[in-house]
């Protein structure tokens, strides 16, 4: 699960976000995740990258750098082009989508994935946001009203898996420290991983 602070802005003004997130599973810190956003109301990019900890190595995690455009419109993201960076010890792994509406119409990998009999269908692909935008999607807030200040669940397609990103309101908080300068309300949430199709259900959790 992720733990973050939101204050839920609108997007509908030009802004920039900076964001650190720290990851955690069934209690151990996985690393963190540092994203730059910018949105001028119509567009947004991001830019982000993983950094695991030290705990990681039990859990296959890599370094990640990914960017992203898209289009911003209607209380919704709508990425464009989207690139990422997976470096592991023994390989790097490069991969590149692009969109074209509300649906991805091209995957390039480096190595090339193998695409296997659990692979998403073009039906379960259609409203995916790519990880990034998933990401920023969290930050700003775009799937939140009153009845779920956080959000509800963002689907998520990555080249290769297909699954949710779930949000959950815990509790609303007041934040008067730290070294990021922001000082009030804030909502305190937490997204949950949700496999939906990409995955060998042979394999454990962990090992994909």
């Amino acid at each position: 699960a992720i733990a973050l602070f939101s204050a839920a802005p609108a997007m509908a003004e030009p802004q920039s976000l900076q964001v650190n997130l720290e990851v955690d599973y069934i209690g151990f810190g996985l690393g963190s995740i540092r994203l730059l956003a910018t949105t001028n109301g119509a567009s947004y990019s991001a830019d982000a990258r993983v950094e695991p900890s030290d705990l990681t190595e039990l859990f296959d995690a890599a370094e990640i750098t990914a960017n992203v455009q898209g289009i911003f419109g209607y209380g919704a993201l709508a990425p464009v082009e989207y690139a990422s960076e997976n470096r592991k010890p023994e390989k790097t792994q490069l991969v590149a989508i692009k969109y074209d509406g509300d649906r991805p119409t091209s995957v390039w990998s480096d190595p090339p994935y193998r695409i296997g009999r659990h692979a998403p269908t073009d039906e379960q692909k259609v409203g995916t946001l790519d990880p990034l935008s998933g990401v920023v999607a969290m930050a700003f807030g775009t799937s939140a009203d009153d009845d779920n200040p956080c959000g509800t669940s963002l689907p998520i397609f990555d080249g290769r898996r297909r699954y949710d990103f779930r949000l959950a309101y815990i509790r609303d908080v007041t934040i008067d420290d730290g070294d990021h300068g922001y000082r009030g309300h804030a909502i305190e949430c937490e997204a949950s991983y949700h496999r939906v199709a990409g995955f060998n259900p042979n394999k454990p959790r962990d090992s994909e």
